[in-house]
């Protein structure tokens, strides 16, 4: 008798009833978008990072040909040569003078010379990547900052040559 009682009641949700559902439900789906967000700007910190490091590594591999094929005193020609192919743009003029840049699509390399060192800056989107090539009579190498948008320091330095 008296589930045909309820069964017959239809009174349906009071508007407090309606509210309530509705706030817990854009609260669920806030949390849930936050967490997406988040997720979203942490694959892309990653991705640029492991794209710096990878560019970054580049810088070091040409070094390091550049120093083991650079017995004829060509060494810079010889690195920018190696930068060139695996950064895939011409380099090629960036070795005229003491400041030079060179620009292609969103990417530019930058070089400034000062006495025994050579400062390379490389940007390219979220990425910005510094190496400095330094030549004196005790020492010779190159150390490569890498800098990701989003982060306050270097997120890695390599390092190569004899320091």
């Amino acid at each position: 008798m008296k589930i045909k009682r309820l069964l017959k009641d239809r009174r349906g949700f009071t508007i407090m009833e309606a509210v309530i559902a509705i706030a817990l439900l854009l609260i669920v789906t806030g949390a849930f978008l936050t967490t997406c967000i988040v997720a979203s700007n942490l694959q892309r910190r990653s991705s640029d990072t492991l794209a710096a490091g990878n560019i970054a590594s580049e810088f070091v591999s040409a070094y390091n040909n550049a120093q083991t094929d650079g017995a004829d005193g060509e060494e810079t020609h010889d690195f920018l040569y190696y930068l060139s192919v695996s950064l895939g743009f011409d380099v090629s003029g960036i070795d005229d003078g003491p400041d030079h840049t060179v620009e292609y699509g969103g990417s530019t390399l930058t070089l400034t010379m000062e006495e025994n060192t050579r400062t390379y800056e490389y940007n390219t989107g979220n990425i910005r990547i510094e190496a400095v090539i330094s030549s004196n009579e005790s020492s010779e190498g190159i150390v490569v900052n890498g800098y990701v948008n989003g982060f306050s320091s270097a997120v890695f330095t390599y390092e190569g040559g004899a320091q």
